[in-house]
């Protein structure tokens, strides 16, 4: 990409602990080299907890690397799994890496992944295991069948690659750009960046009103009670978020 003048910014997203909100963020030392690059840029962020794969400040993250002359973003997200969807909301093209043996299991427990899927890509595919990525490529390939594409004007593919070898890493490239092109050709691609845009407003309306409820002490107090008694039982989840909602208008 570099090698084609191409400015890459990597935003690499690492879990967050659960019991001490730490993370590891050691993205950038494992891309040394990329991120030593004059045209590139590499910054691993913790998730927060916030739920999707991604961070809460993700969208807004990646428009301050197109602002600042950054042509391609890639965005390495938490994992993947049926909850992990949240990229299809952020990127242009959502591309998936797997390993050899993982497509049974691709099929099933990760099939939320598998759905918003535009690339696929079998890693670590030399040496011993060489032969498994091609049966994993092959099982991959029959989920797939089995499935709705998230286009109609494009059908996802499954490439098999080595980062050892280097072997596909290029037909991996090529795919990507003519993914745009297509994308492109039919109106899709801006369509897409639309939708996004209205989602993520919806998003951050819901976290801001979230926030903004806090501060009134009346609504604040309501949430600590309402929240034990809903803790032992006393009073239904629903019951009670209607309560707080209650509490908001007698504010006003």
């Amino acid at each position: 990409m570099t090698s084609e003048g191409n400015r890459v910014a990597v935003l690499a997203i690492d879990p967050s602990s659960t019991r001490t909100g730490g993370s590891i963020l050691g993205d950038k030392t494992r891309m040394s080299e990329l991120a030593n690059h004059p045209n590139a840029y590499v910054r691993p962020s913790p998730s927060g907890g916030f739920l999707g794969g991604v961070t809460a400040n993700t969208y807004e993250i990646i428009l301050l690397c197109e602002m600042a002359g950054y042509n391609i973003v890639i965005i390495e997200t938490v994992g993947v799994g049926q909850s992990e969807t949240q990229i299809a909301d952020l990127a242009d093209m959502v591309a998936v890496l797997v390993n050899p043996g993982s497509g049974d299991e691709l099929q099933g427990i990760k099939k939320g992944i598998m759905e918003i899927a535009d690339l696929l890509v079998v890693t670590k595919a030399d040496g011993d295991l060489k032969k498994p990525a091609n049966v994993t490529k092959m099982q991959i390939n029959h989920a797939l069948s089995l499935q709705m594409p998230p286009s109609e004007h494009w059908t996802p593919k499954v490439l098999t690659a080595s980062s050892v070898s280097g072997e596909h890493i290029p037909e991996i490239w090529h795919l990507m750009k003519k993914y745009k092109e297509t994308m492109k050709s039919v109106n899709e691609f801006e369509k897409k960046r639309e939708d996004q845009r209205i989602k993520w407003f919806w998003k951050q309306l819901h976290e801001e009103l979230i926030v903004r409820l806090g501060q009134f002490p009346e609504v604040k107090n309501a949430m600590k009670d309402l929240q034990q008694q809903v803790k032992i039982g006393e009073i239904s989840p629903r019951i009670a978020a209607q309560d707080i909602l209650n509490a908001v208008i007698r504010t006003q």
